[in-house]
């Protein structure tokens, strides 16, 4: 997904020029108003502060019950709910005031740009803390008061991504888009800069696309992720993301056009993992098959490329055993010829993942399909069976296992590493402990870090989640784990 989840900094802002055109007239109201809000803004105690804004607004709803029609009466109300935070009601009065004297606008501006500078302090703030409620609040309140410039807008996108709420997220990002492509907008902006906007855009459009994806409108993310790729041309992911999109909406010749062009250009190991990935979601076997040998090739050390490589054949080759179930003598050896080499490799890939995940199922799965594969098409009959016998030694080893490991996810951001997964009780008494050593491998197979991972057995088939969290000193490679007794 992505690098959603960044926190956007604070803004310094630089506050518009003061108006120059001749202001509207003042009045005791007004005056009283302005005196009250600024003893307020210096008062260093909240006691006395909060009875300074109620003068102030107090003096402030008087000069507009008194004096209406005098553009300066909502000037001096928007100011003070500006200061208060109410920040719906003080764009109200402003645009009142704009109304009444356009010259205004100029004021407003400044005091609209120092109310939204501080609902986005306490905003993104809030949004460091995880404190949503908050952050959504007060980012809100600053999308409402100021619309010139995005920040607030970026990390509003994020709090509702983190809350779930695509389709506001989605609307978000669109608006800040807006903002980041406006001519005027870019023209007020100092030089320095410059640079942020467009780094801002970039990740916007990033952004985007991938909210839209998730979201499943997905001829909404095509268009997206072509808009980025067309300036960005050689992300991997959002290329491998794009053709994603094209095989869930059943575009397969276009998401297999994406992905031969990816599959044949130097990548990283994680690139063509997610590259095979998208390929075998497409029925893409063959060059998916590809993809998860050219990621080995890269990191040997990665559990995810053996077992989707294992698991790439397998897929390959079910139909191939139906049309052998049904074929000629010819046909037959012809086909078993070409089989065979498929459920060695099959075997290879699958013992190799369980290497780094012994208490897997599918791995256990894949085996005994590739071995059972493996003696139907091979001869001697006596060359057959010494292949048979390797699986009841395996299922006995599968019968054993105390518990099993699934879904395991690693999650790598700069330095940090989080690994998720899930153990299957299988004969564990309810409430005792389901151990593993988890450890992280270097590309190379060093060991960077272990971390015991201890979870209380559920019922029989019940299953629990886990955590474990490192902190890496050297490139992460992959995982492996044992089971502890």
């Amino acid at each position: 997904m992505s690098r959603v989840g960044r926190i956007f900094l604070i803004l310094a802002v630089l506050a518009p020029a003061q108006a120059m055109a001749q202001r509207p007239s003042k009045n005791l109201w007004i005056n009283t108003a302005e005196l009250e809000l600024g003893r307020a803004i210096k008062s260093a105690r909240p006691d006395e502060q909060g009875k300074l804004f109620a003068r102030a607004m107090e003096a402030a709803r008087q000069a507009v019950e008194k004096d209406g029609d005098n553009s300066r009466s909502w000037f001096v109300l928007g100011r003070v709910h500006a200061a208060m935070g109410n920040l719906a009601a003080a764009d109200s009065a402003f645009d009142k005031a704009e109304q009444m004297w356009p010259e205004y606008v100029k004021e407003t501006d400044e005091e609209r740009l120092r109310a939204y500078a501080e609902a986005f302090r306490v905003g993104s703030t809030a949004l460091q803390g995880n404190d949503m409620a908050t952050a959504i609040t007060k980012l809100e309140a600053a999308r409402a008061i100021y619309s010139k410039h995005p920040v607030a807008l970026l990390n509003l996108a994020i709090a509702y991504s983190r809350q779930n709420e695509r389709d506001k997220a989605i609307e978000v990002y669109q608006e800040s888009l807006k903002i980041l492509r406006d001519p005027a907008a870019k023209a007020a902006i100092k030089p320095e800069e410059a640079q942020q906007w467009a780094q801002w855009e970039e990740d916007v459009s990033r952004d985007l696309a991938q909210a839209l994806a998730f979201a499943n409108r997905n001829e909404e993310a095509v268009q997206a992720y072509e808009a980025y790729l067309a300036t960005h041309p050689e992300n991997v992911t959002m290329r491998s993301n794009l053709a994603v999109v094209y095989s869930r909406m059943g575009k397969r010749e276009e998401a297999a056009k994406v992905y031969s062009d990816l599959i044949d250009r130097d990548l990283s190991a994680d690139e063509f993992l997610s590259v095979g990935i998208g390929l075998r979601r497409g029925q893409q076997l063959d060059a998916a098959t590809k993809a998860f040998e050219k990621s080995i090739a890269k990191n040997p050390n990665q559990q995810e490329a053996y077992y989707n490589l294992a698991y790439s054949l397998w897929e390959t080759v079910q139909p191939l055993e139906d049309k052998l179930a049904t074929a000629n003598a010819t046909d037959k050896a012809t086909m078993s010829n070409q089989l065979r080499p498929m459920y060695e490799k099959m075997i290879a890939a699958a013992l190799k993942a369980r290497e780094f995940d012994p208490a897997n199922r599918n791995v256990f799965a894949l085996l005994q399909n590739g071995y059972r594969g493996l003696a139907g098409v091979t001869t001697p009959a006596a060359k057959a069976n010494e292949i048979r016998l390797k699986m009841p030694p395996l299922m006995t080893e599968y019968e054993a296992l105390p518990f099993q490991v699934a879904e395991v996810v690693p999650e790598l951001e700069d330095k940090k590493l989080k690994i998720t997964g899930t153990l299957v009780n299988v004969k564990t008494p309810k409430g005792q402990p389901m151990k593993i050593m988890l450890t992280v491998l270097s590309p190379t197979g060093a060991e960077l870090a272990s971390k015991e991972v201890s979870v209380a057995a559920p019922d029989a088939e019940g299953d629990v989640q886990f955590t474990a969290e490192f902190d890496l000193t050297g490139e992460y490679g992959g995982w492996k784990y044992t089971l502890v007794k």
